[in-house]
């Protein structure tokens, strides 16, 4: 009588080099995705925290007018230490005075168009916000994408194309199977993650 021949599968559990890169270059793909909708996400973040202070700012303006009689002609000249240097949020502020010195208006301009914002703000001593494109901005944008893009690709190049690192990849793997087929010759089954049976 013959005994049955157990059958037996390659099903390591473990990956190989192909599924490897094809992971990775997916994972970078769905970064480039992502990194356009995430900085527009940050850019109106800072530009609603830089509106919130252009209003402190208006504010402050109006009552040094009140105790100096004119109003400020920068914003250092105003008792807020979030002005220190001009620029808070990835905005750089300054103010206009009209030439009769009766009316200001606070300008928000981001300090990288492109990169920390893309809309110019104007807040007049009336509170009202207008808001209006930054010129350069959506051509600096396209470039820092564009160069984070063509980084990617190289990377994913010389990963696909470096012998060397797809060797040190491949005898990882070779590692892990081997220490799997260690543990099934000692245990007699095979163990999944943790060290339970699969």
């Amino acid at each position: 009588m013959c005994s049955p021949v157990k059958a037996t599968s390659r099903n390591n559990g473990g990956f190989t080099l192909i599924e490897l890169l094809v992971v990775i270059a997916i994972i970078a793909v769905l970064i480039g995705l992502l990194l356009p909708a995430v900085q527009k996400v940050r850019e109106a973040a800072a530009r609603q925290k830089s509106a919130d202070l252009m209003t402190e700012i208006v504010t402050a303006n109006i009552a040094y007018k009140e105790e100096h009689g004119s109003y400020a002609t920068h914003p250092e000249n105003l008792p807020m230490e979030e002005l220190a240097d001009n620029e808070e949020e990835g905005y750089f502020f300054e103010l206009r005075t009209s030439d009769d010195g009766a009316d200001f208006m606070v300008v928000g301009k981001p300090s990288l168009p492109g990169k920390t914002g893309s809309i110019d703000l104007r807040m007049g001593s009336n509170y009202k916000l207008y808001e209006t494109p930054s010129p350069g901005a959506a051509e600096a944008r396209e470039q820092m994408f564009a160069n984070i893009r063509e980084a990617a690709a190289s990377t994913l190049t010389d990963l696909f194309r470096d012998p060397n690192r797809l060797s040190e990849h491949r005898s990882r793997l070779e590692e892990v199977d081997r220490q799997r087929q260690r543990s099934v010759q000692r245990t007699g089954s095979e163990q999944g993650p943790l060290g339970y049976p699969a």
